[in-house]
């Protein structure tokens, strides 16, 4: 579980997203392990089934947090909710979860959310 996590228009774990807006999302964390590289997962659970999340960033060492990683270590990973007209207006749970290359969980966090 990350330290804190802000997200611009947000409140506490409760988010509506305007599908012509950009958003920009800070996860201050400290890491559990030493990692030299990155995953992302992110799902948004829709009426109770988790479903991928294609748009989401590939490359995170060096991006959206420094590498490497060293246990023990404070972190901060940022990222941008960009051009979310292409996604239907829903509502649901993303789950967030930063994972080392051996799928070991650095952070794990969800939100509520509506796209509108």
């Amino acid at each position: 579980m990350p330290k804190s996590v802000e997200v611009d228009d947000c409140e506490g774990d409760r988010c509506e997203f305007f599908r012509s807006k950009d958003y920009q999302m800070s996860a201050d964390f400290v890491a559990p392990k030493d990692s030299n590289d990155l995953e992302l997962s992110v799902k948004a659970i829709l009426l109770g089934v988790p479903v991928p999340w294609e748009d989401k960033p590939t490359e995170i060492c060096n991006n959206q947090v420094p590498c490497p990683l060293k246990s023990g270590q404070s972190y901060t990973y940022k990222a941008a909710f960009k051009d979310l007209s292409k996604n239907p207006r829903v509502k649901g749970t993303v789950v967030y979860e930063l994972k080392d290359k051996n799928g070991d969980t650095m952070f794990c966090f969800q939100l509520k959310f509506k796209l509108k």
